[in-house]
Protein backbone atom coordinates (compact mmCIF):
# COMPACT_ATOMS: atom_id res chain seq x y z
CA UNK A 1 0.00 0.00 0.00
CA UNK A 2 1.10 3.55 -1.07
CA UNK A 3 2.38 5.84 2.25
CA UNK A 4 -0.13 8.31 3.09
CA UNK A 5 0.75 11.52 3.33
CA UNK A 6 -1.28 14.08 5.30
CA UNK A 7 -1.55 18.19 5.55
CA UNK A 8 0.03 19.07 9.05
CA UNK A 9 -2.91 20.37 10.56
CA UNK A 10 -5.10 17.14 10.56
CA UNK A 11 -5.78 15.89 13.36
CA UNK A 12 -4.16 12.37 14.46
CA UNK A 13 -7.95 10.60 15.22
CA UNK A 14 -8.79 11.74 11.13
CA UNK A 15 -5.55 10.45 9.68
CA UNK A 16 -6.50 7.07 11.33
CA UNK A 17 -9.78 7.00 9.98
CA UNK A 18 -8.84 8.37 6.87
CA UNK A 19 -6.19 5.63 6.66
CA UNK A 20 -8.61 2.57 7.10
CA UNK A 21 -11.08 4.01 4.60
CA UNK A 22 -8.47 4.44 1.70
CA UNK A 23 -6.98 0.55 2.54
CA UNK A 24 -10.24 -0.86 2.77
CA UNK A 25 -11.09 0.82 -0.63
CA UNK A 26 -8.28 -0.57 -2.40
CA UNK A 27 -8.56 -3.67 -0.41
CA UNK A 28 -12.14 -3.96 -1.87
CA UNK A 29 -10.73 -2.89 -5.45
CA UNK A 30 -13.17 0.04 -5.68
CA UNK A 31 -12.07 3.63 -7.31
CA UNK A 32 -13.60 6.73 -5.16
CA UNK A 33 -16.63 6.81 -7.81
CA UNK A 34 -17.16 3.64 -7.12
CA UNK A 35 -17.36 3.67 -3.38
CA UNK A 36 -19.13 6.71 -3.31
CA UNK A 37 -22.35 5.47 -5.18
CA UNK A 38 -22.50 2.72 -2.61
CA UNK A 39 -22.56 5.23 0.09
CA UNK A 40 -24.87 7.29 -1.63
CA UNK A 41 -22.54 10.28 -1.71
CA UNK A 42 -20.55 12.08 -3.96
CA UNK A 43 -16.88 11.09 -5.18
CA UNK A 44 -15.58 14.33 -3.59
CA UNK A 45 -17.04 13.64 -0.08
CA UNK A 46 -14.51 9.98 -0.19
CA UNK A 47 -11.98 12.17 -1.73
CA UNK A 48 -13.04 14.50 1.59
CA UNK A 49 -12.65 11.20 3.70
CA UNK A 50 -9.95 9.83 2.72
CA UNK A 51 -7.82 13.17 2.97
CA UNK A 52 -9.03 14.78 6.47
CA UNK A 53 -12.37 13.60 7.47
CA UNK A 54 -11.98 16.22 10.87
CA UNK A 55 -15.14 18.48 9.52
CA UNK A 56 -17.22 16.05 8.18
CA UNK A 57 -20.72 15.15 9.72
CA UNK A 58 -20.89 11.52 11.57
CA UNK A 59 -23.40 10.37 9.49
CA UNK A 60 -21.92 11.03 6.53
CA UNK A 61 -18.66 9.42 7.60
CA UNK A 62 -20.97 6.28 8.94
CA UNK A 63 -22.54 6.03 5.31
CA UNK A 64 -18.95 5.66 3.55
CA UNK A 65 -17.84 3.28 6.43
CA UNK A 66 -20.63 1.35 6.39
CA UNK A 67 -20.47 0.65 1.89
CA UNK A 68 -16.84 -0.56 2.96
CA UNK A 69 -18.16 -2.91 5.99
CA UNK A 70 -16.22 -0.65 8.57
CA UNK A 71 -17.57 0.84 11.47
CA UNK A 72 -16.27 3.34 14.01
CA UNK A 73 -15.42 2.05 17.63
CA UNK A 74 -15.54 4.75 20.50
CA UNK A 75 -12.38 4.67 22.48
CA UNK A 76 -12.64 6.08 26.44
CA UNK A 77 -10.43 9.33 26.63
CA UNK A 78 -7.91 9.23 29.40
Amino acid sequence: MPVREFSADVPAWAKRVASAIYVARLRAGLTQAELAQRAGVRQATVSQAENDPSAMRLATLERILSALQLTLTPVQAL
